[in-house]
């Protein structure tokens, strides 16, 4: 039974080094064409994941779930969308952070005089 929640702590720990190295590619190569406006960028950058996991929640909906009541669906609905919001604004977090730190230790030792 432990070793379930040592997975989940792997998988996510997973997630959050995969988010964070693609948003910093992503910042990196936004700098390199000199487009300053990068932080919007990385937080959508690191909330995409969120539409494979809509898409995929609808198809299971329809597939998979035999719901027989309209209220059934929309309650399923609606805790698929506050999942879905909690982990946009996860990952965008994430993502946005890990951009940050990246753009202060590349801008970190340029003087200006």
């Amino acid at each position: 039974m432990y070793a379930m929640f040592a997975m989940l702590l792997l998988n996510f720990s997973l997630l959050l080094a995969l988010i964070s190295l693609l948003s910093i590619l992503q910042t990196y190569m936004q700098l390199s064409h000199q487009n300053w406006d990068w932080w919007w960028r990385s937080f959508f950058t690191g909330g995409a994941s969120v539409l494979y996991c809509g898409l995929y929640s609808l198809y299971y909906m329809w597939n998979f779930m035999d719901l027989d009541f309209y209220g059934s669906d929309l309650v399923y609905l609606l805790y698929m969308y506050m999942f879905l919001l909690s982990w946009f604004l996860m990952t965008g977090t994430v993502s946005v952070l890990a951009s940050y730190v990246f753009v202060t230790n590349i801008y970190r030792d340029i003087k200006s005089d």
